[in-house]
């Protein structure tokens, strides 16, 4: 629940989660965000309406007051994605050519395929970039493109 409630549920595949909510009355604002998978690795839907999925281990609730800031800062060169990235992925490089959609030069020259998408450079960023997000992103536009060809 969103104040750090938690609940152990067995539910049938393909269950919206509104029904699992509702069983155990969490009220969901529109404002707040579904994370489905973890704070690290998950993933945000925005709708209760999103049905049980056979690898769908842990939901998570973040009221609006509690979401964490994302900015459209610059990257101010700290390291910190560096230094804790347990890939040695040149992070800070890495999404620069991402936000060009430079995807292949990304793989080639960065290490983009490289990355195990642990979610702990966007943890750490001091400028708050998303950069869990950018990198997942890369990955899903860099499979597209491969694609086509």
């Amino acid at each position: 629940g969103k104040q750090g409630t938690r609940y152990r549920v067995k539910a049938t595949i393909g269950t919206p989660l509104h029904k699992i909510f509702k069983a155990f009355s969490i009220l969901v604002n529109d404002q707040d965000r579904i994370i489905i998978g973890g704070p690290m690795m998950g993933f945000s839907t925005y709708t209760h309406l999103h049905p049980v999925q056979p690898d769908m281990d842990i939901v998570m609730i973040q009221g609006r007051d509690i979401l964490p800031e994302i900015s459209d800062y610059p990257c101010v060169n700290c390291g910190n994605c560096l230094r804790i990235c347990p890939a040695n992925v040149p992070v800070n490089i890495l999404v620069r050519y991402l936000e060009a959609d430079l995807y292949e030069e990304a793989d080639d020259k960065y290490d983009l395929s490289s990355c195990i998408e642990c979610g702990l450079c966007a943890y750490v960023c001091t400028a708050k970039i998303p950069l869990f997000q950018y990198i997942r992103l890369g990955k899903h536009e860099l499979l597209k493109l491969r694609a086509e060809v």
